[in-house]
């Protein structure tokens, strides 16, 4: 159930249609096709070749309820602007991203994306982002973006150690001040912790 405005104007949920609203909102097939139409009409490159590559409508456009000034309303948008028609694309025509992905952003109850379903496109298009992040111009604050980043930065972390052979010259060379700076506080603190380990008064109390 979608909740009301709070005393001090903040919404604590995302609101959700009622039947009648449903009703009396554009239809998801009738604003689909004409955005598509739209679409095929718009002169970006990149919402051309999309198309061109992934001719097939994937699902159909939902526009989710937001609060404007109190009141629960159907979520607009437009195509002007290379950014939002190529995310409105992306949405319609992306096949194999992540659907109902719950990003932090779409489920908050000021959110700027106009699609009842978070979206993530599949490959990093939309910079990686769910389509109504890369829409708002939210795609480094996209959630699922930031997962995404978070896990590739741990598997390159663990390819790292596992490719480590030591400081060798090549090695070096290629590390930058601030990853050779972290290798010595690394072999600092190993070294204190083996000095710990080992001295008479740590034994002692063994």
């Amino acid at each position: 159930m979608a909740s009301s405005p709070s005393d001090d104007g903040l919404q604590m949920q995302t609101p959700e249609w009622t039947p009648e609203e449903r009703q009396s909102a554009p239809a998801p097939q009738d604003l689909t096709t004409a955005t598509v139409k739209q679409l095929e009409e718009s002169e970006y490159s990149n919402v051309q070749k999309l198309l061109a590559q992934k001719p097939t409508v994937q699902r159909p456009l939902e526009l989710k309820m937001v609060w404007v000034k109190g009141e629960k309303k159907p979520a607009t948008f437009d195509l002007d602007g290379q950014t939002r028609a190529m995310a409105i694309a992306l949405f319609l025509f992306d096949e194999g991203g992540k659907q109902n992905a719950d990003c932090k952003n779409c489920s908050n109850p000021h959110s700027r994306g106009p699609c009842e379903m978070c979206y993530q496109p599949a490959d990093g298009h939309g910079e990686g982002a769910c389509t109504n992040c890369y829409y708002s111009g939210l795609s480094t604050r996209c959630s699922l973006r930031l997962d995404k980043e978070r896990k590739e930065l741990i598997q390159r972390g663990k390819k790292e150690l596992r490719d480590f052979k030591g400081f060798t010259p090549e090695y070096l060379q290629k590390s930058t001040t601030e990853e050779l700076e972290t290798f010595k506080k690394w072999i600092e603190d190993a070294e204190e912790l083996q000095a710990e380990r080992g001295s008479p008064k740590k034994r002692a109390r063994q």
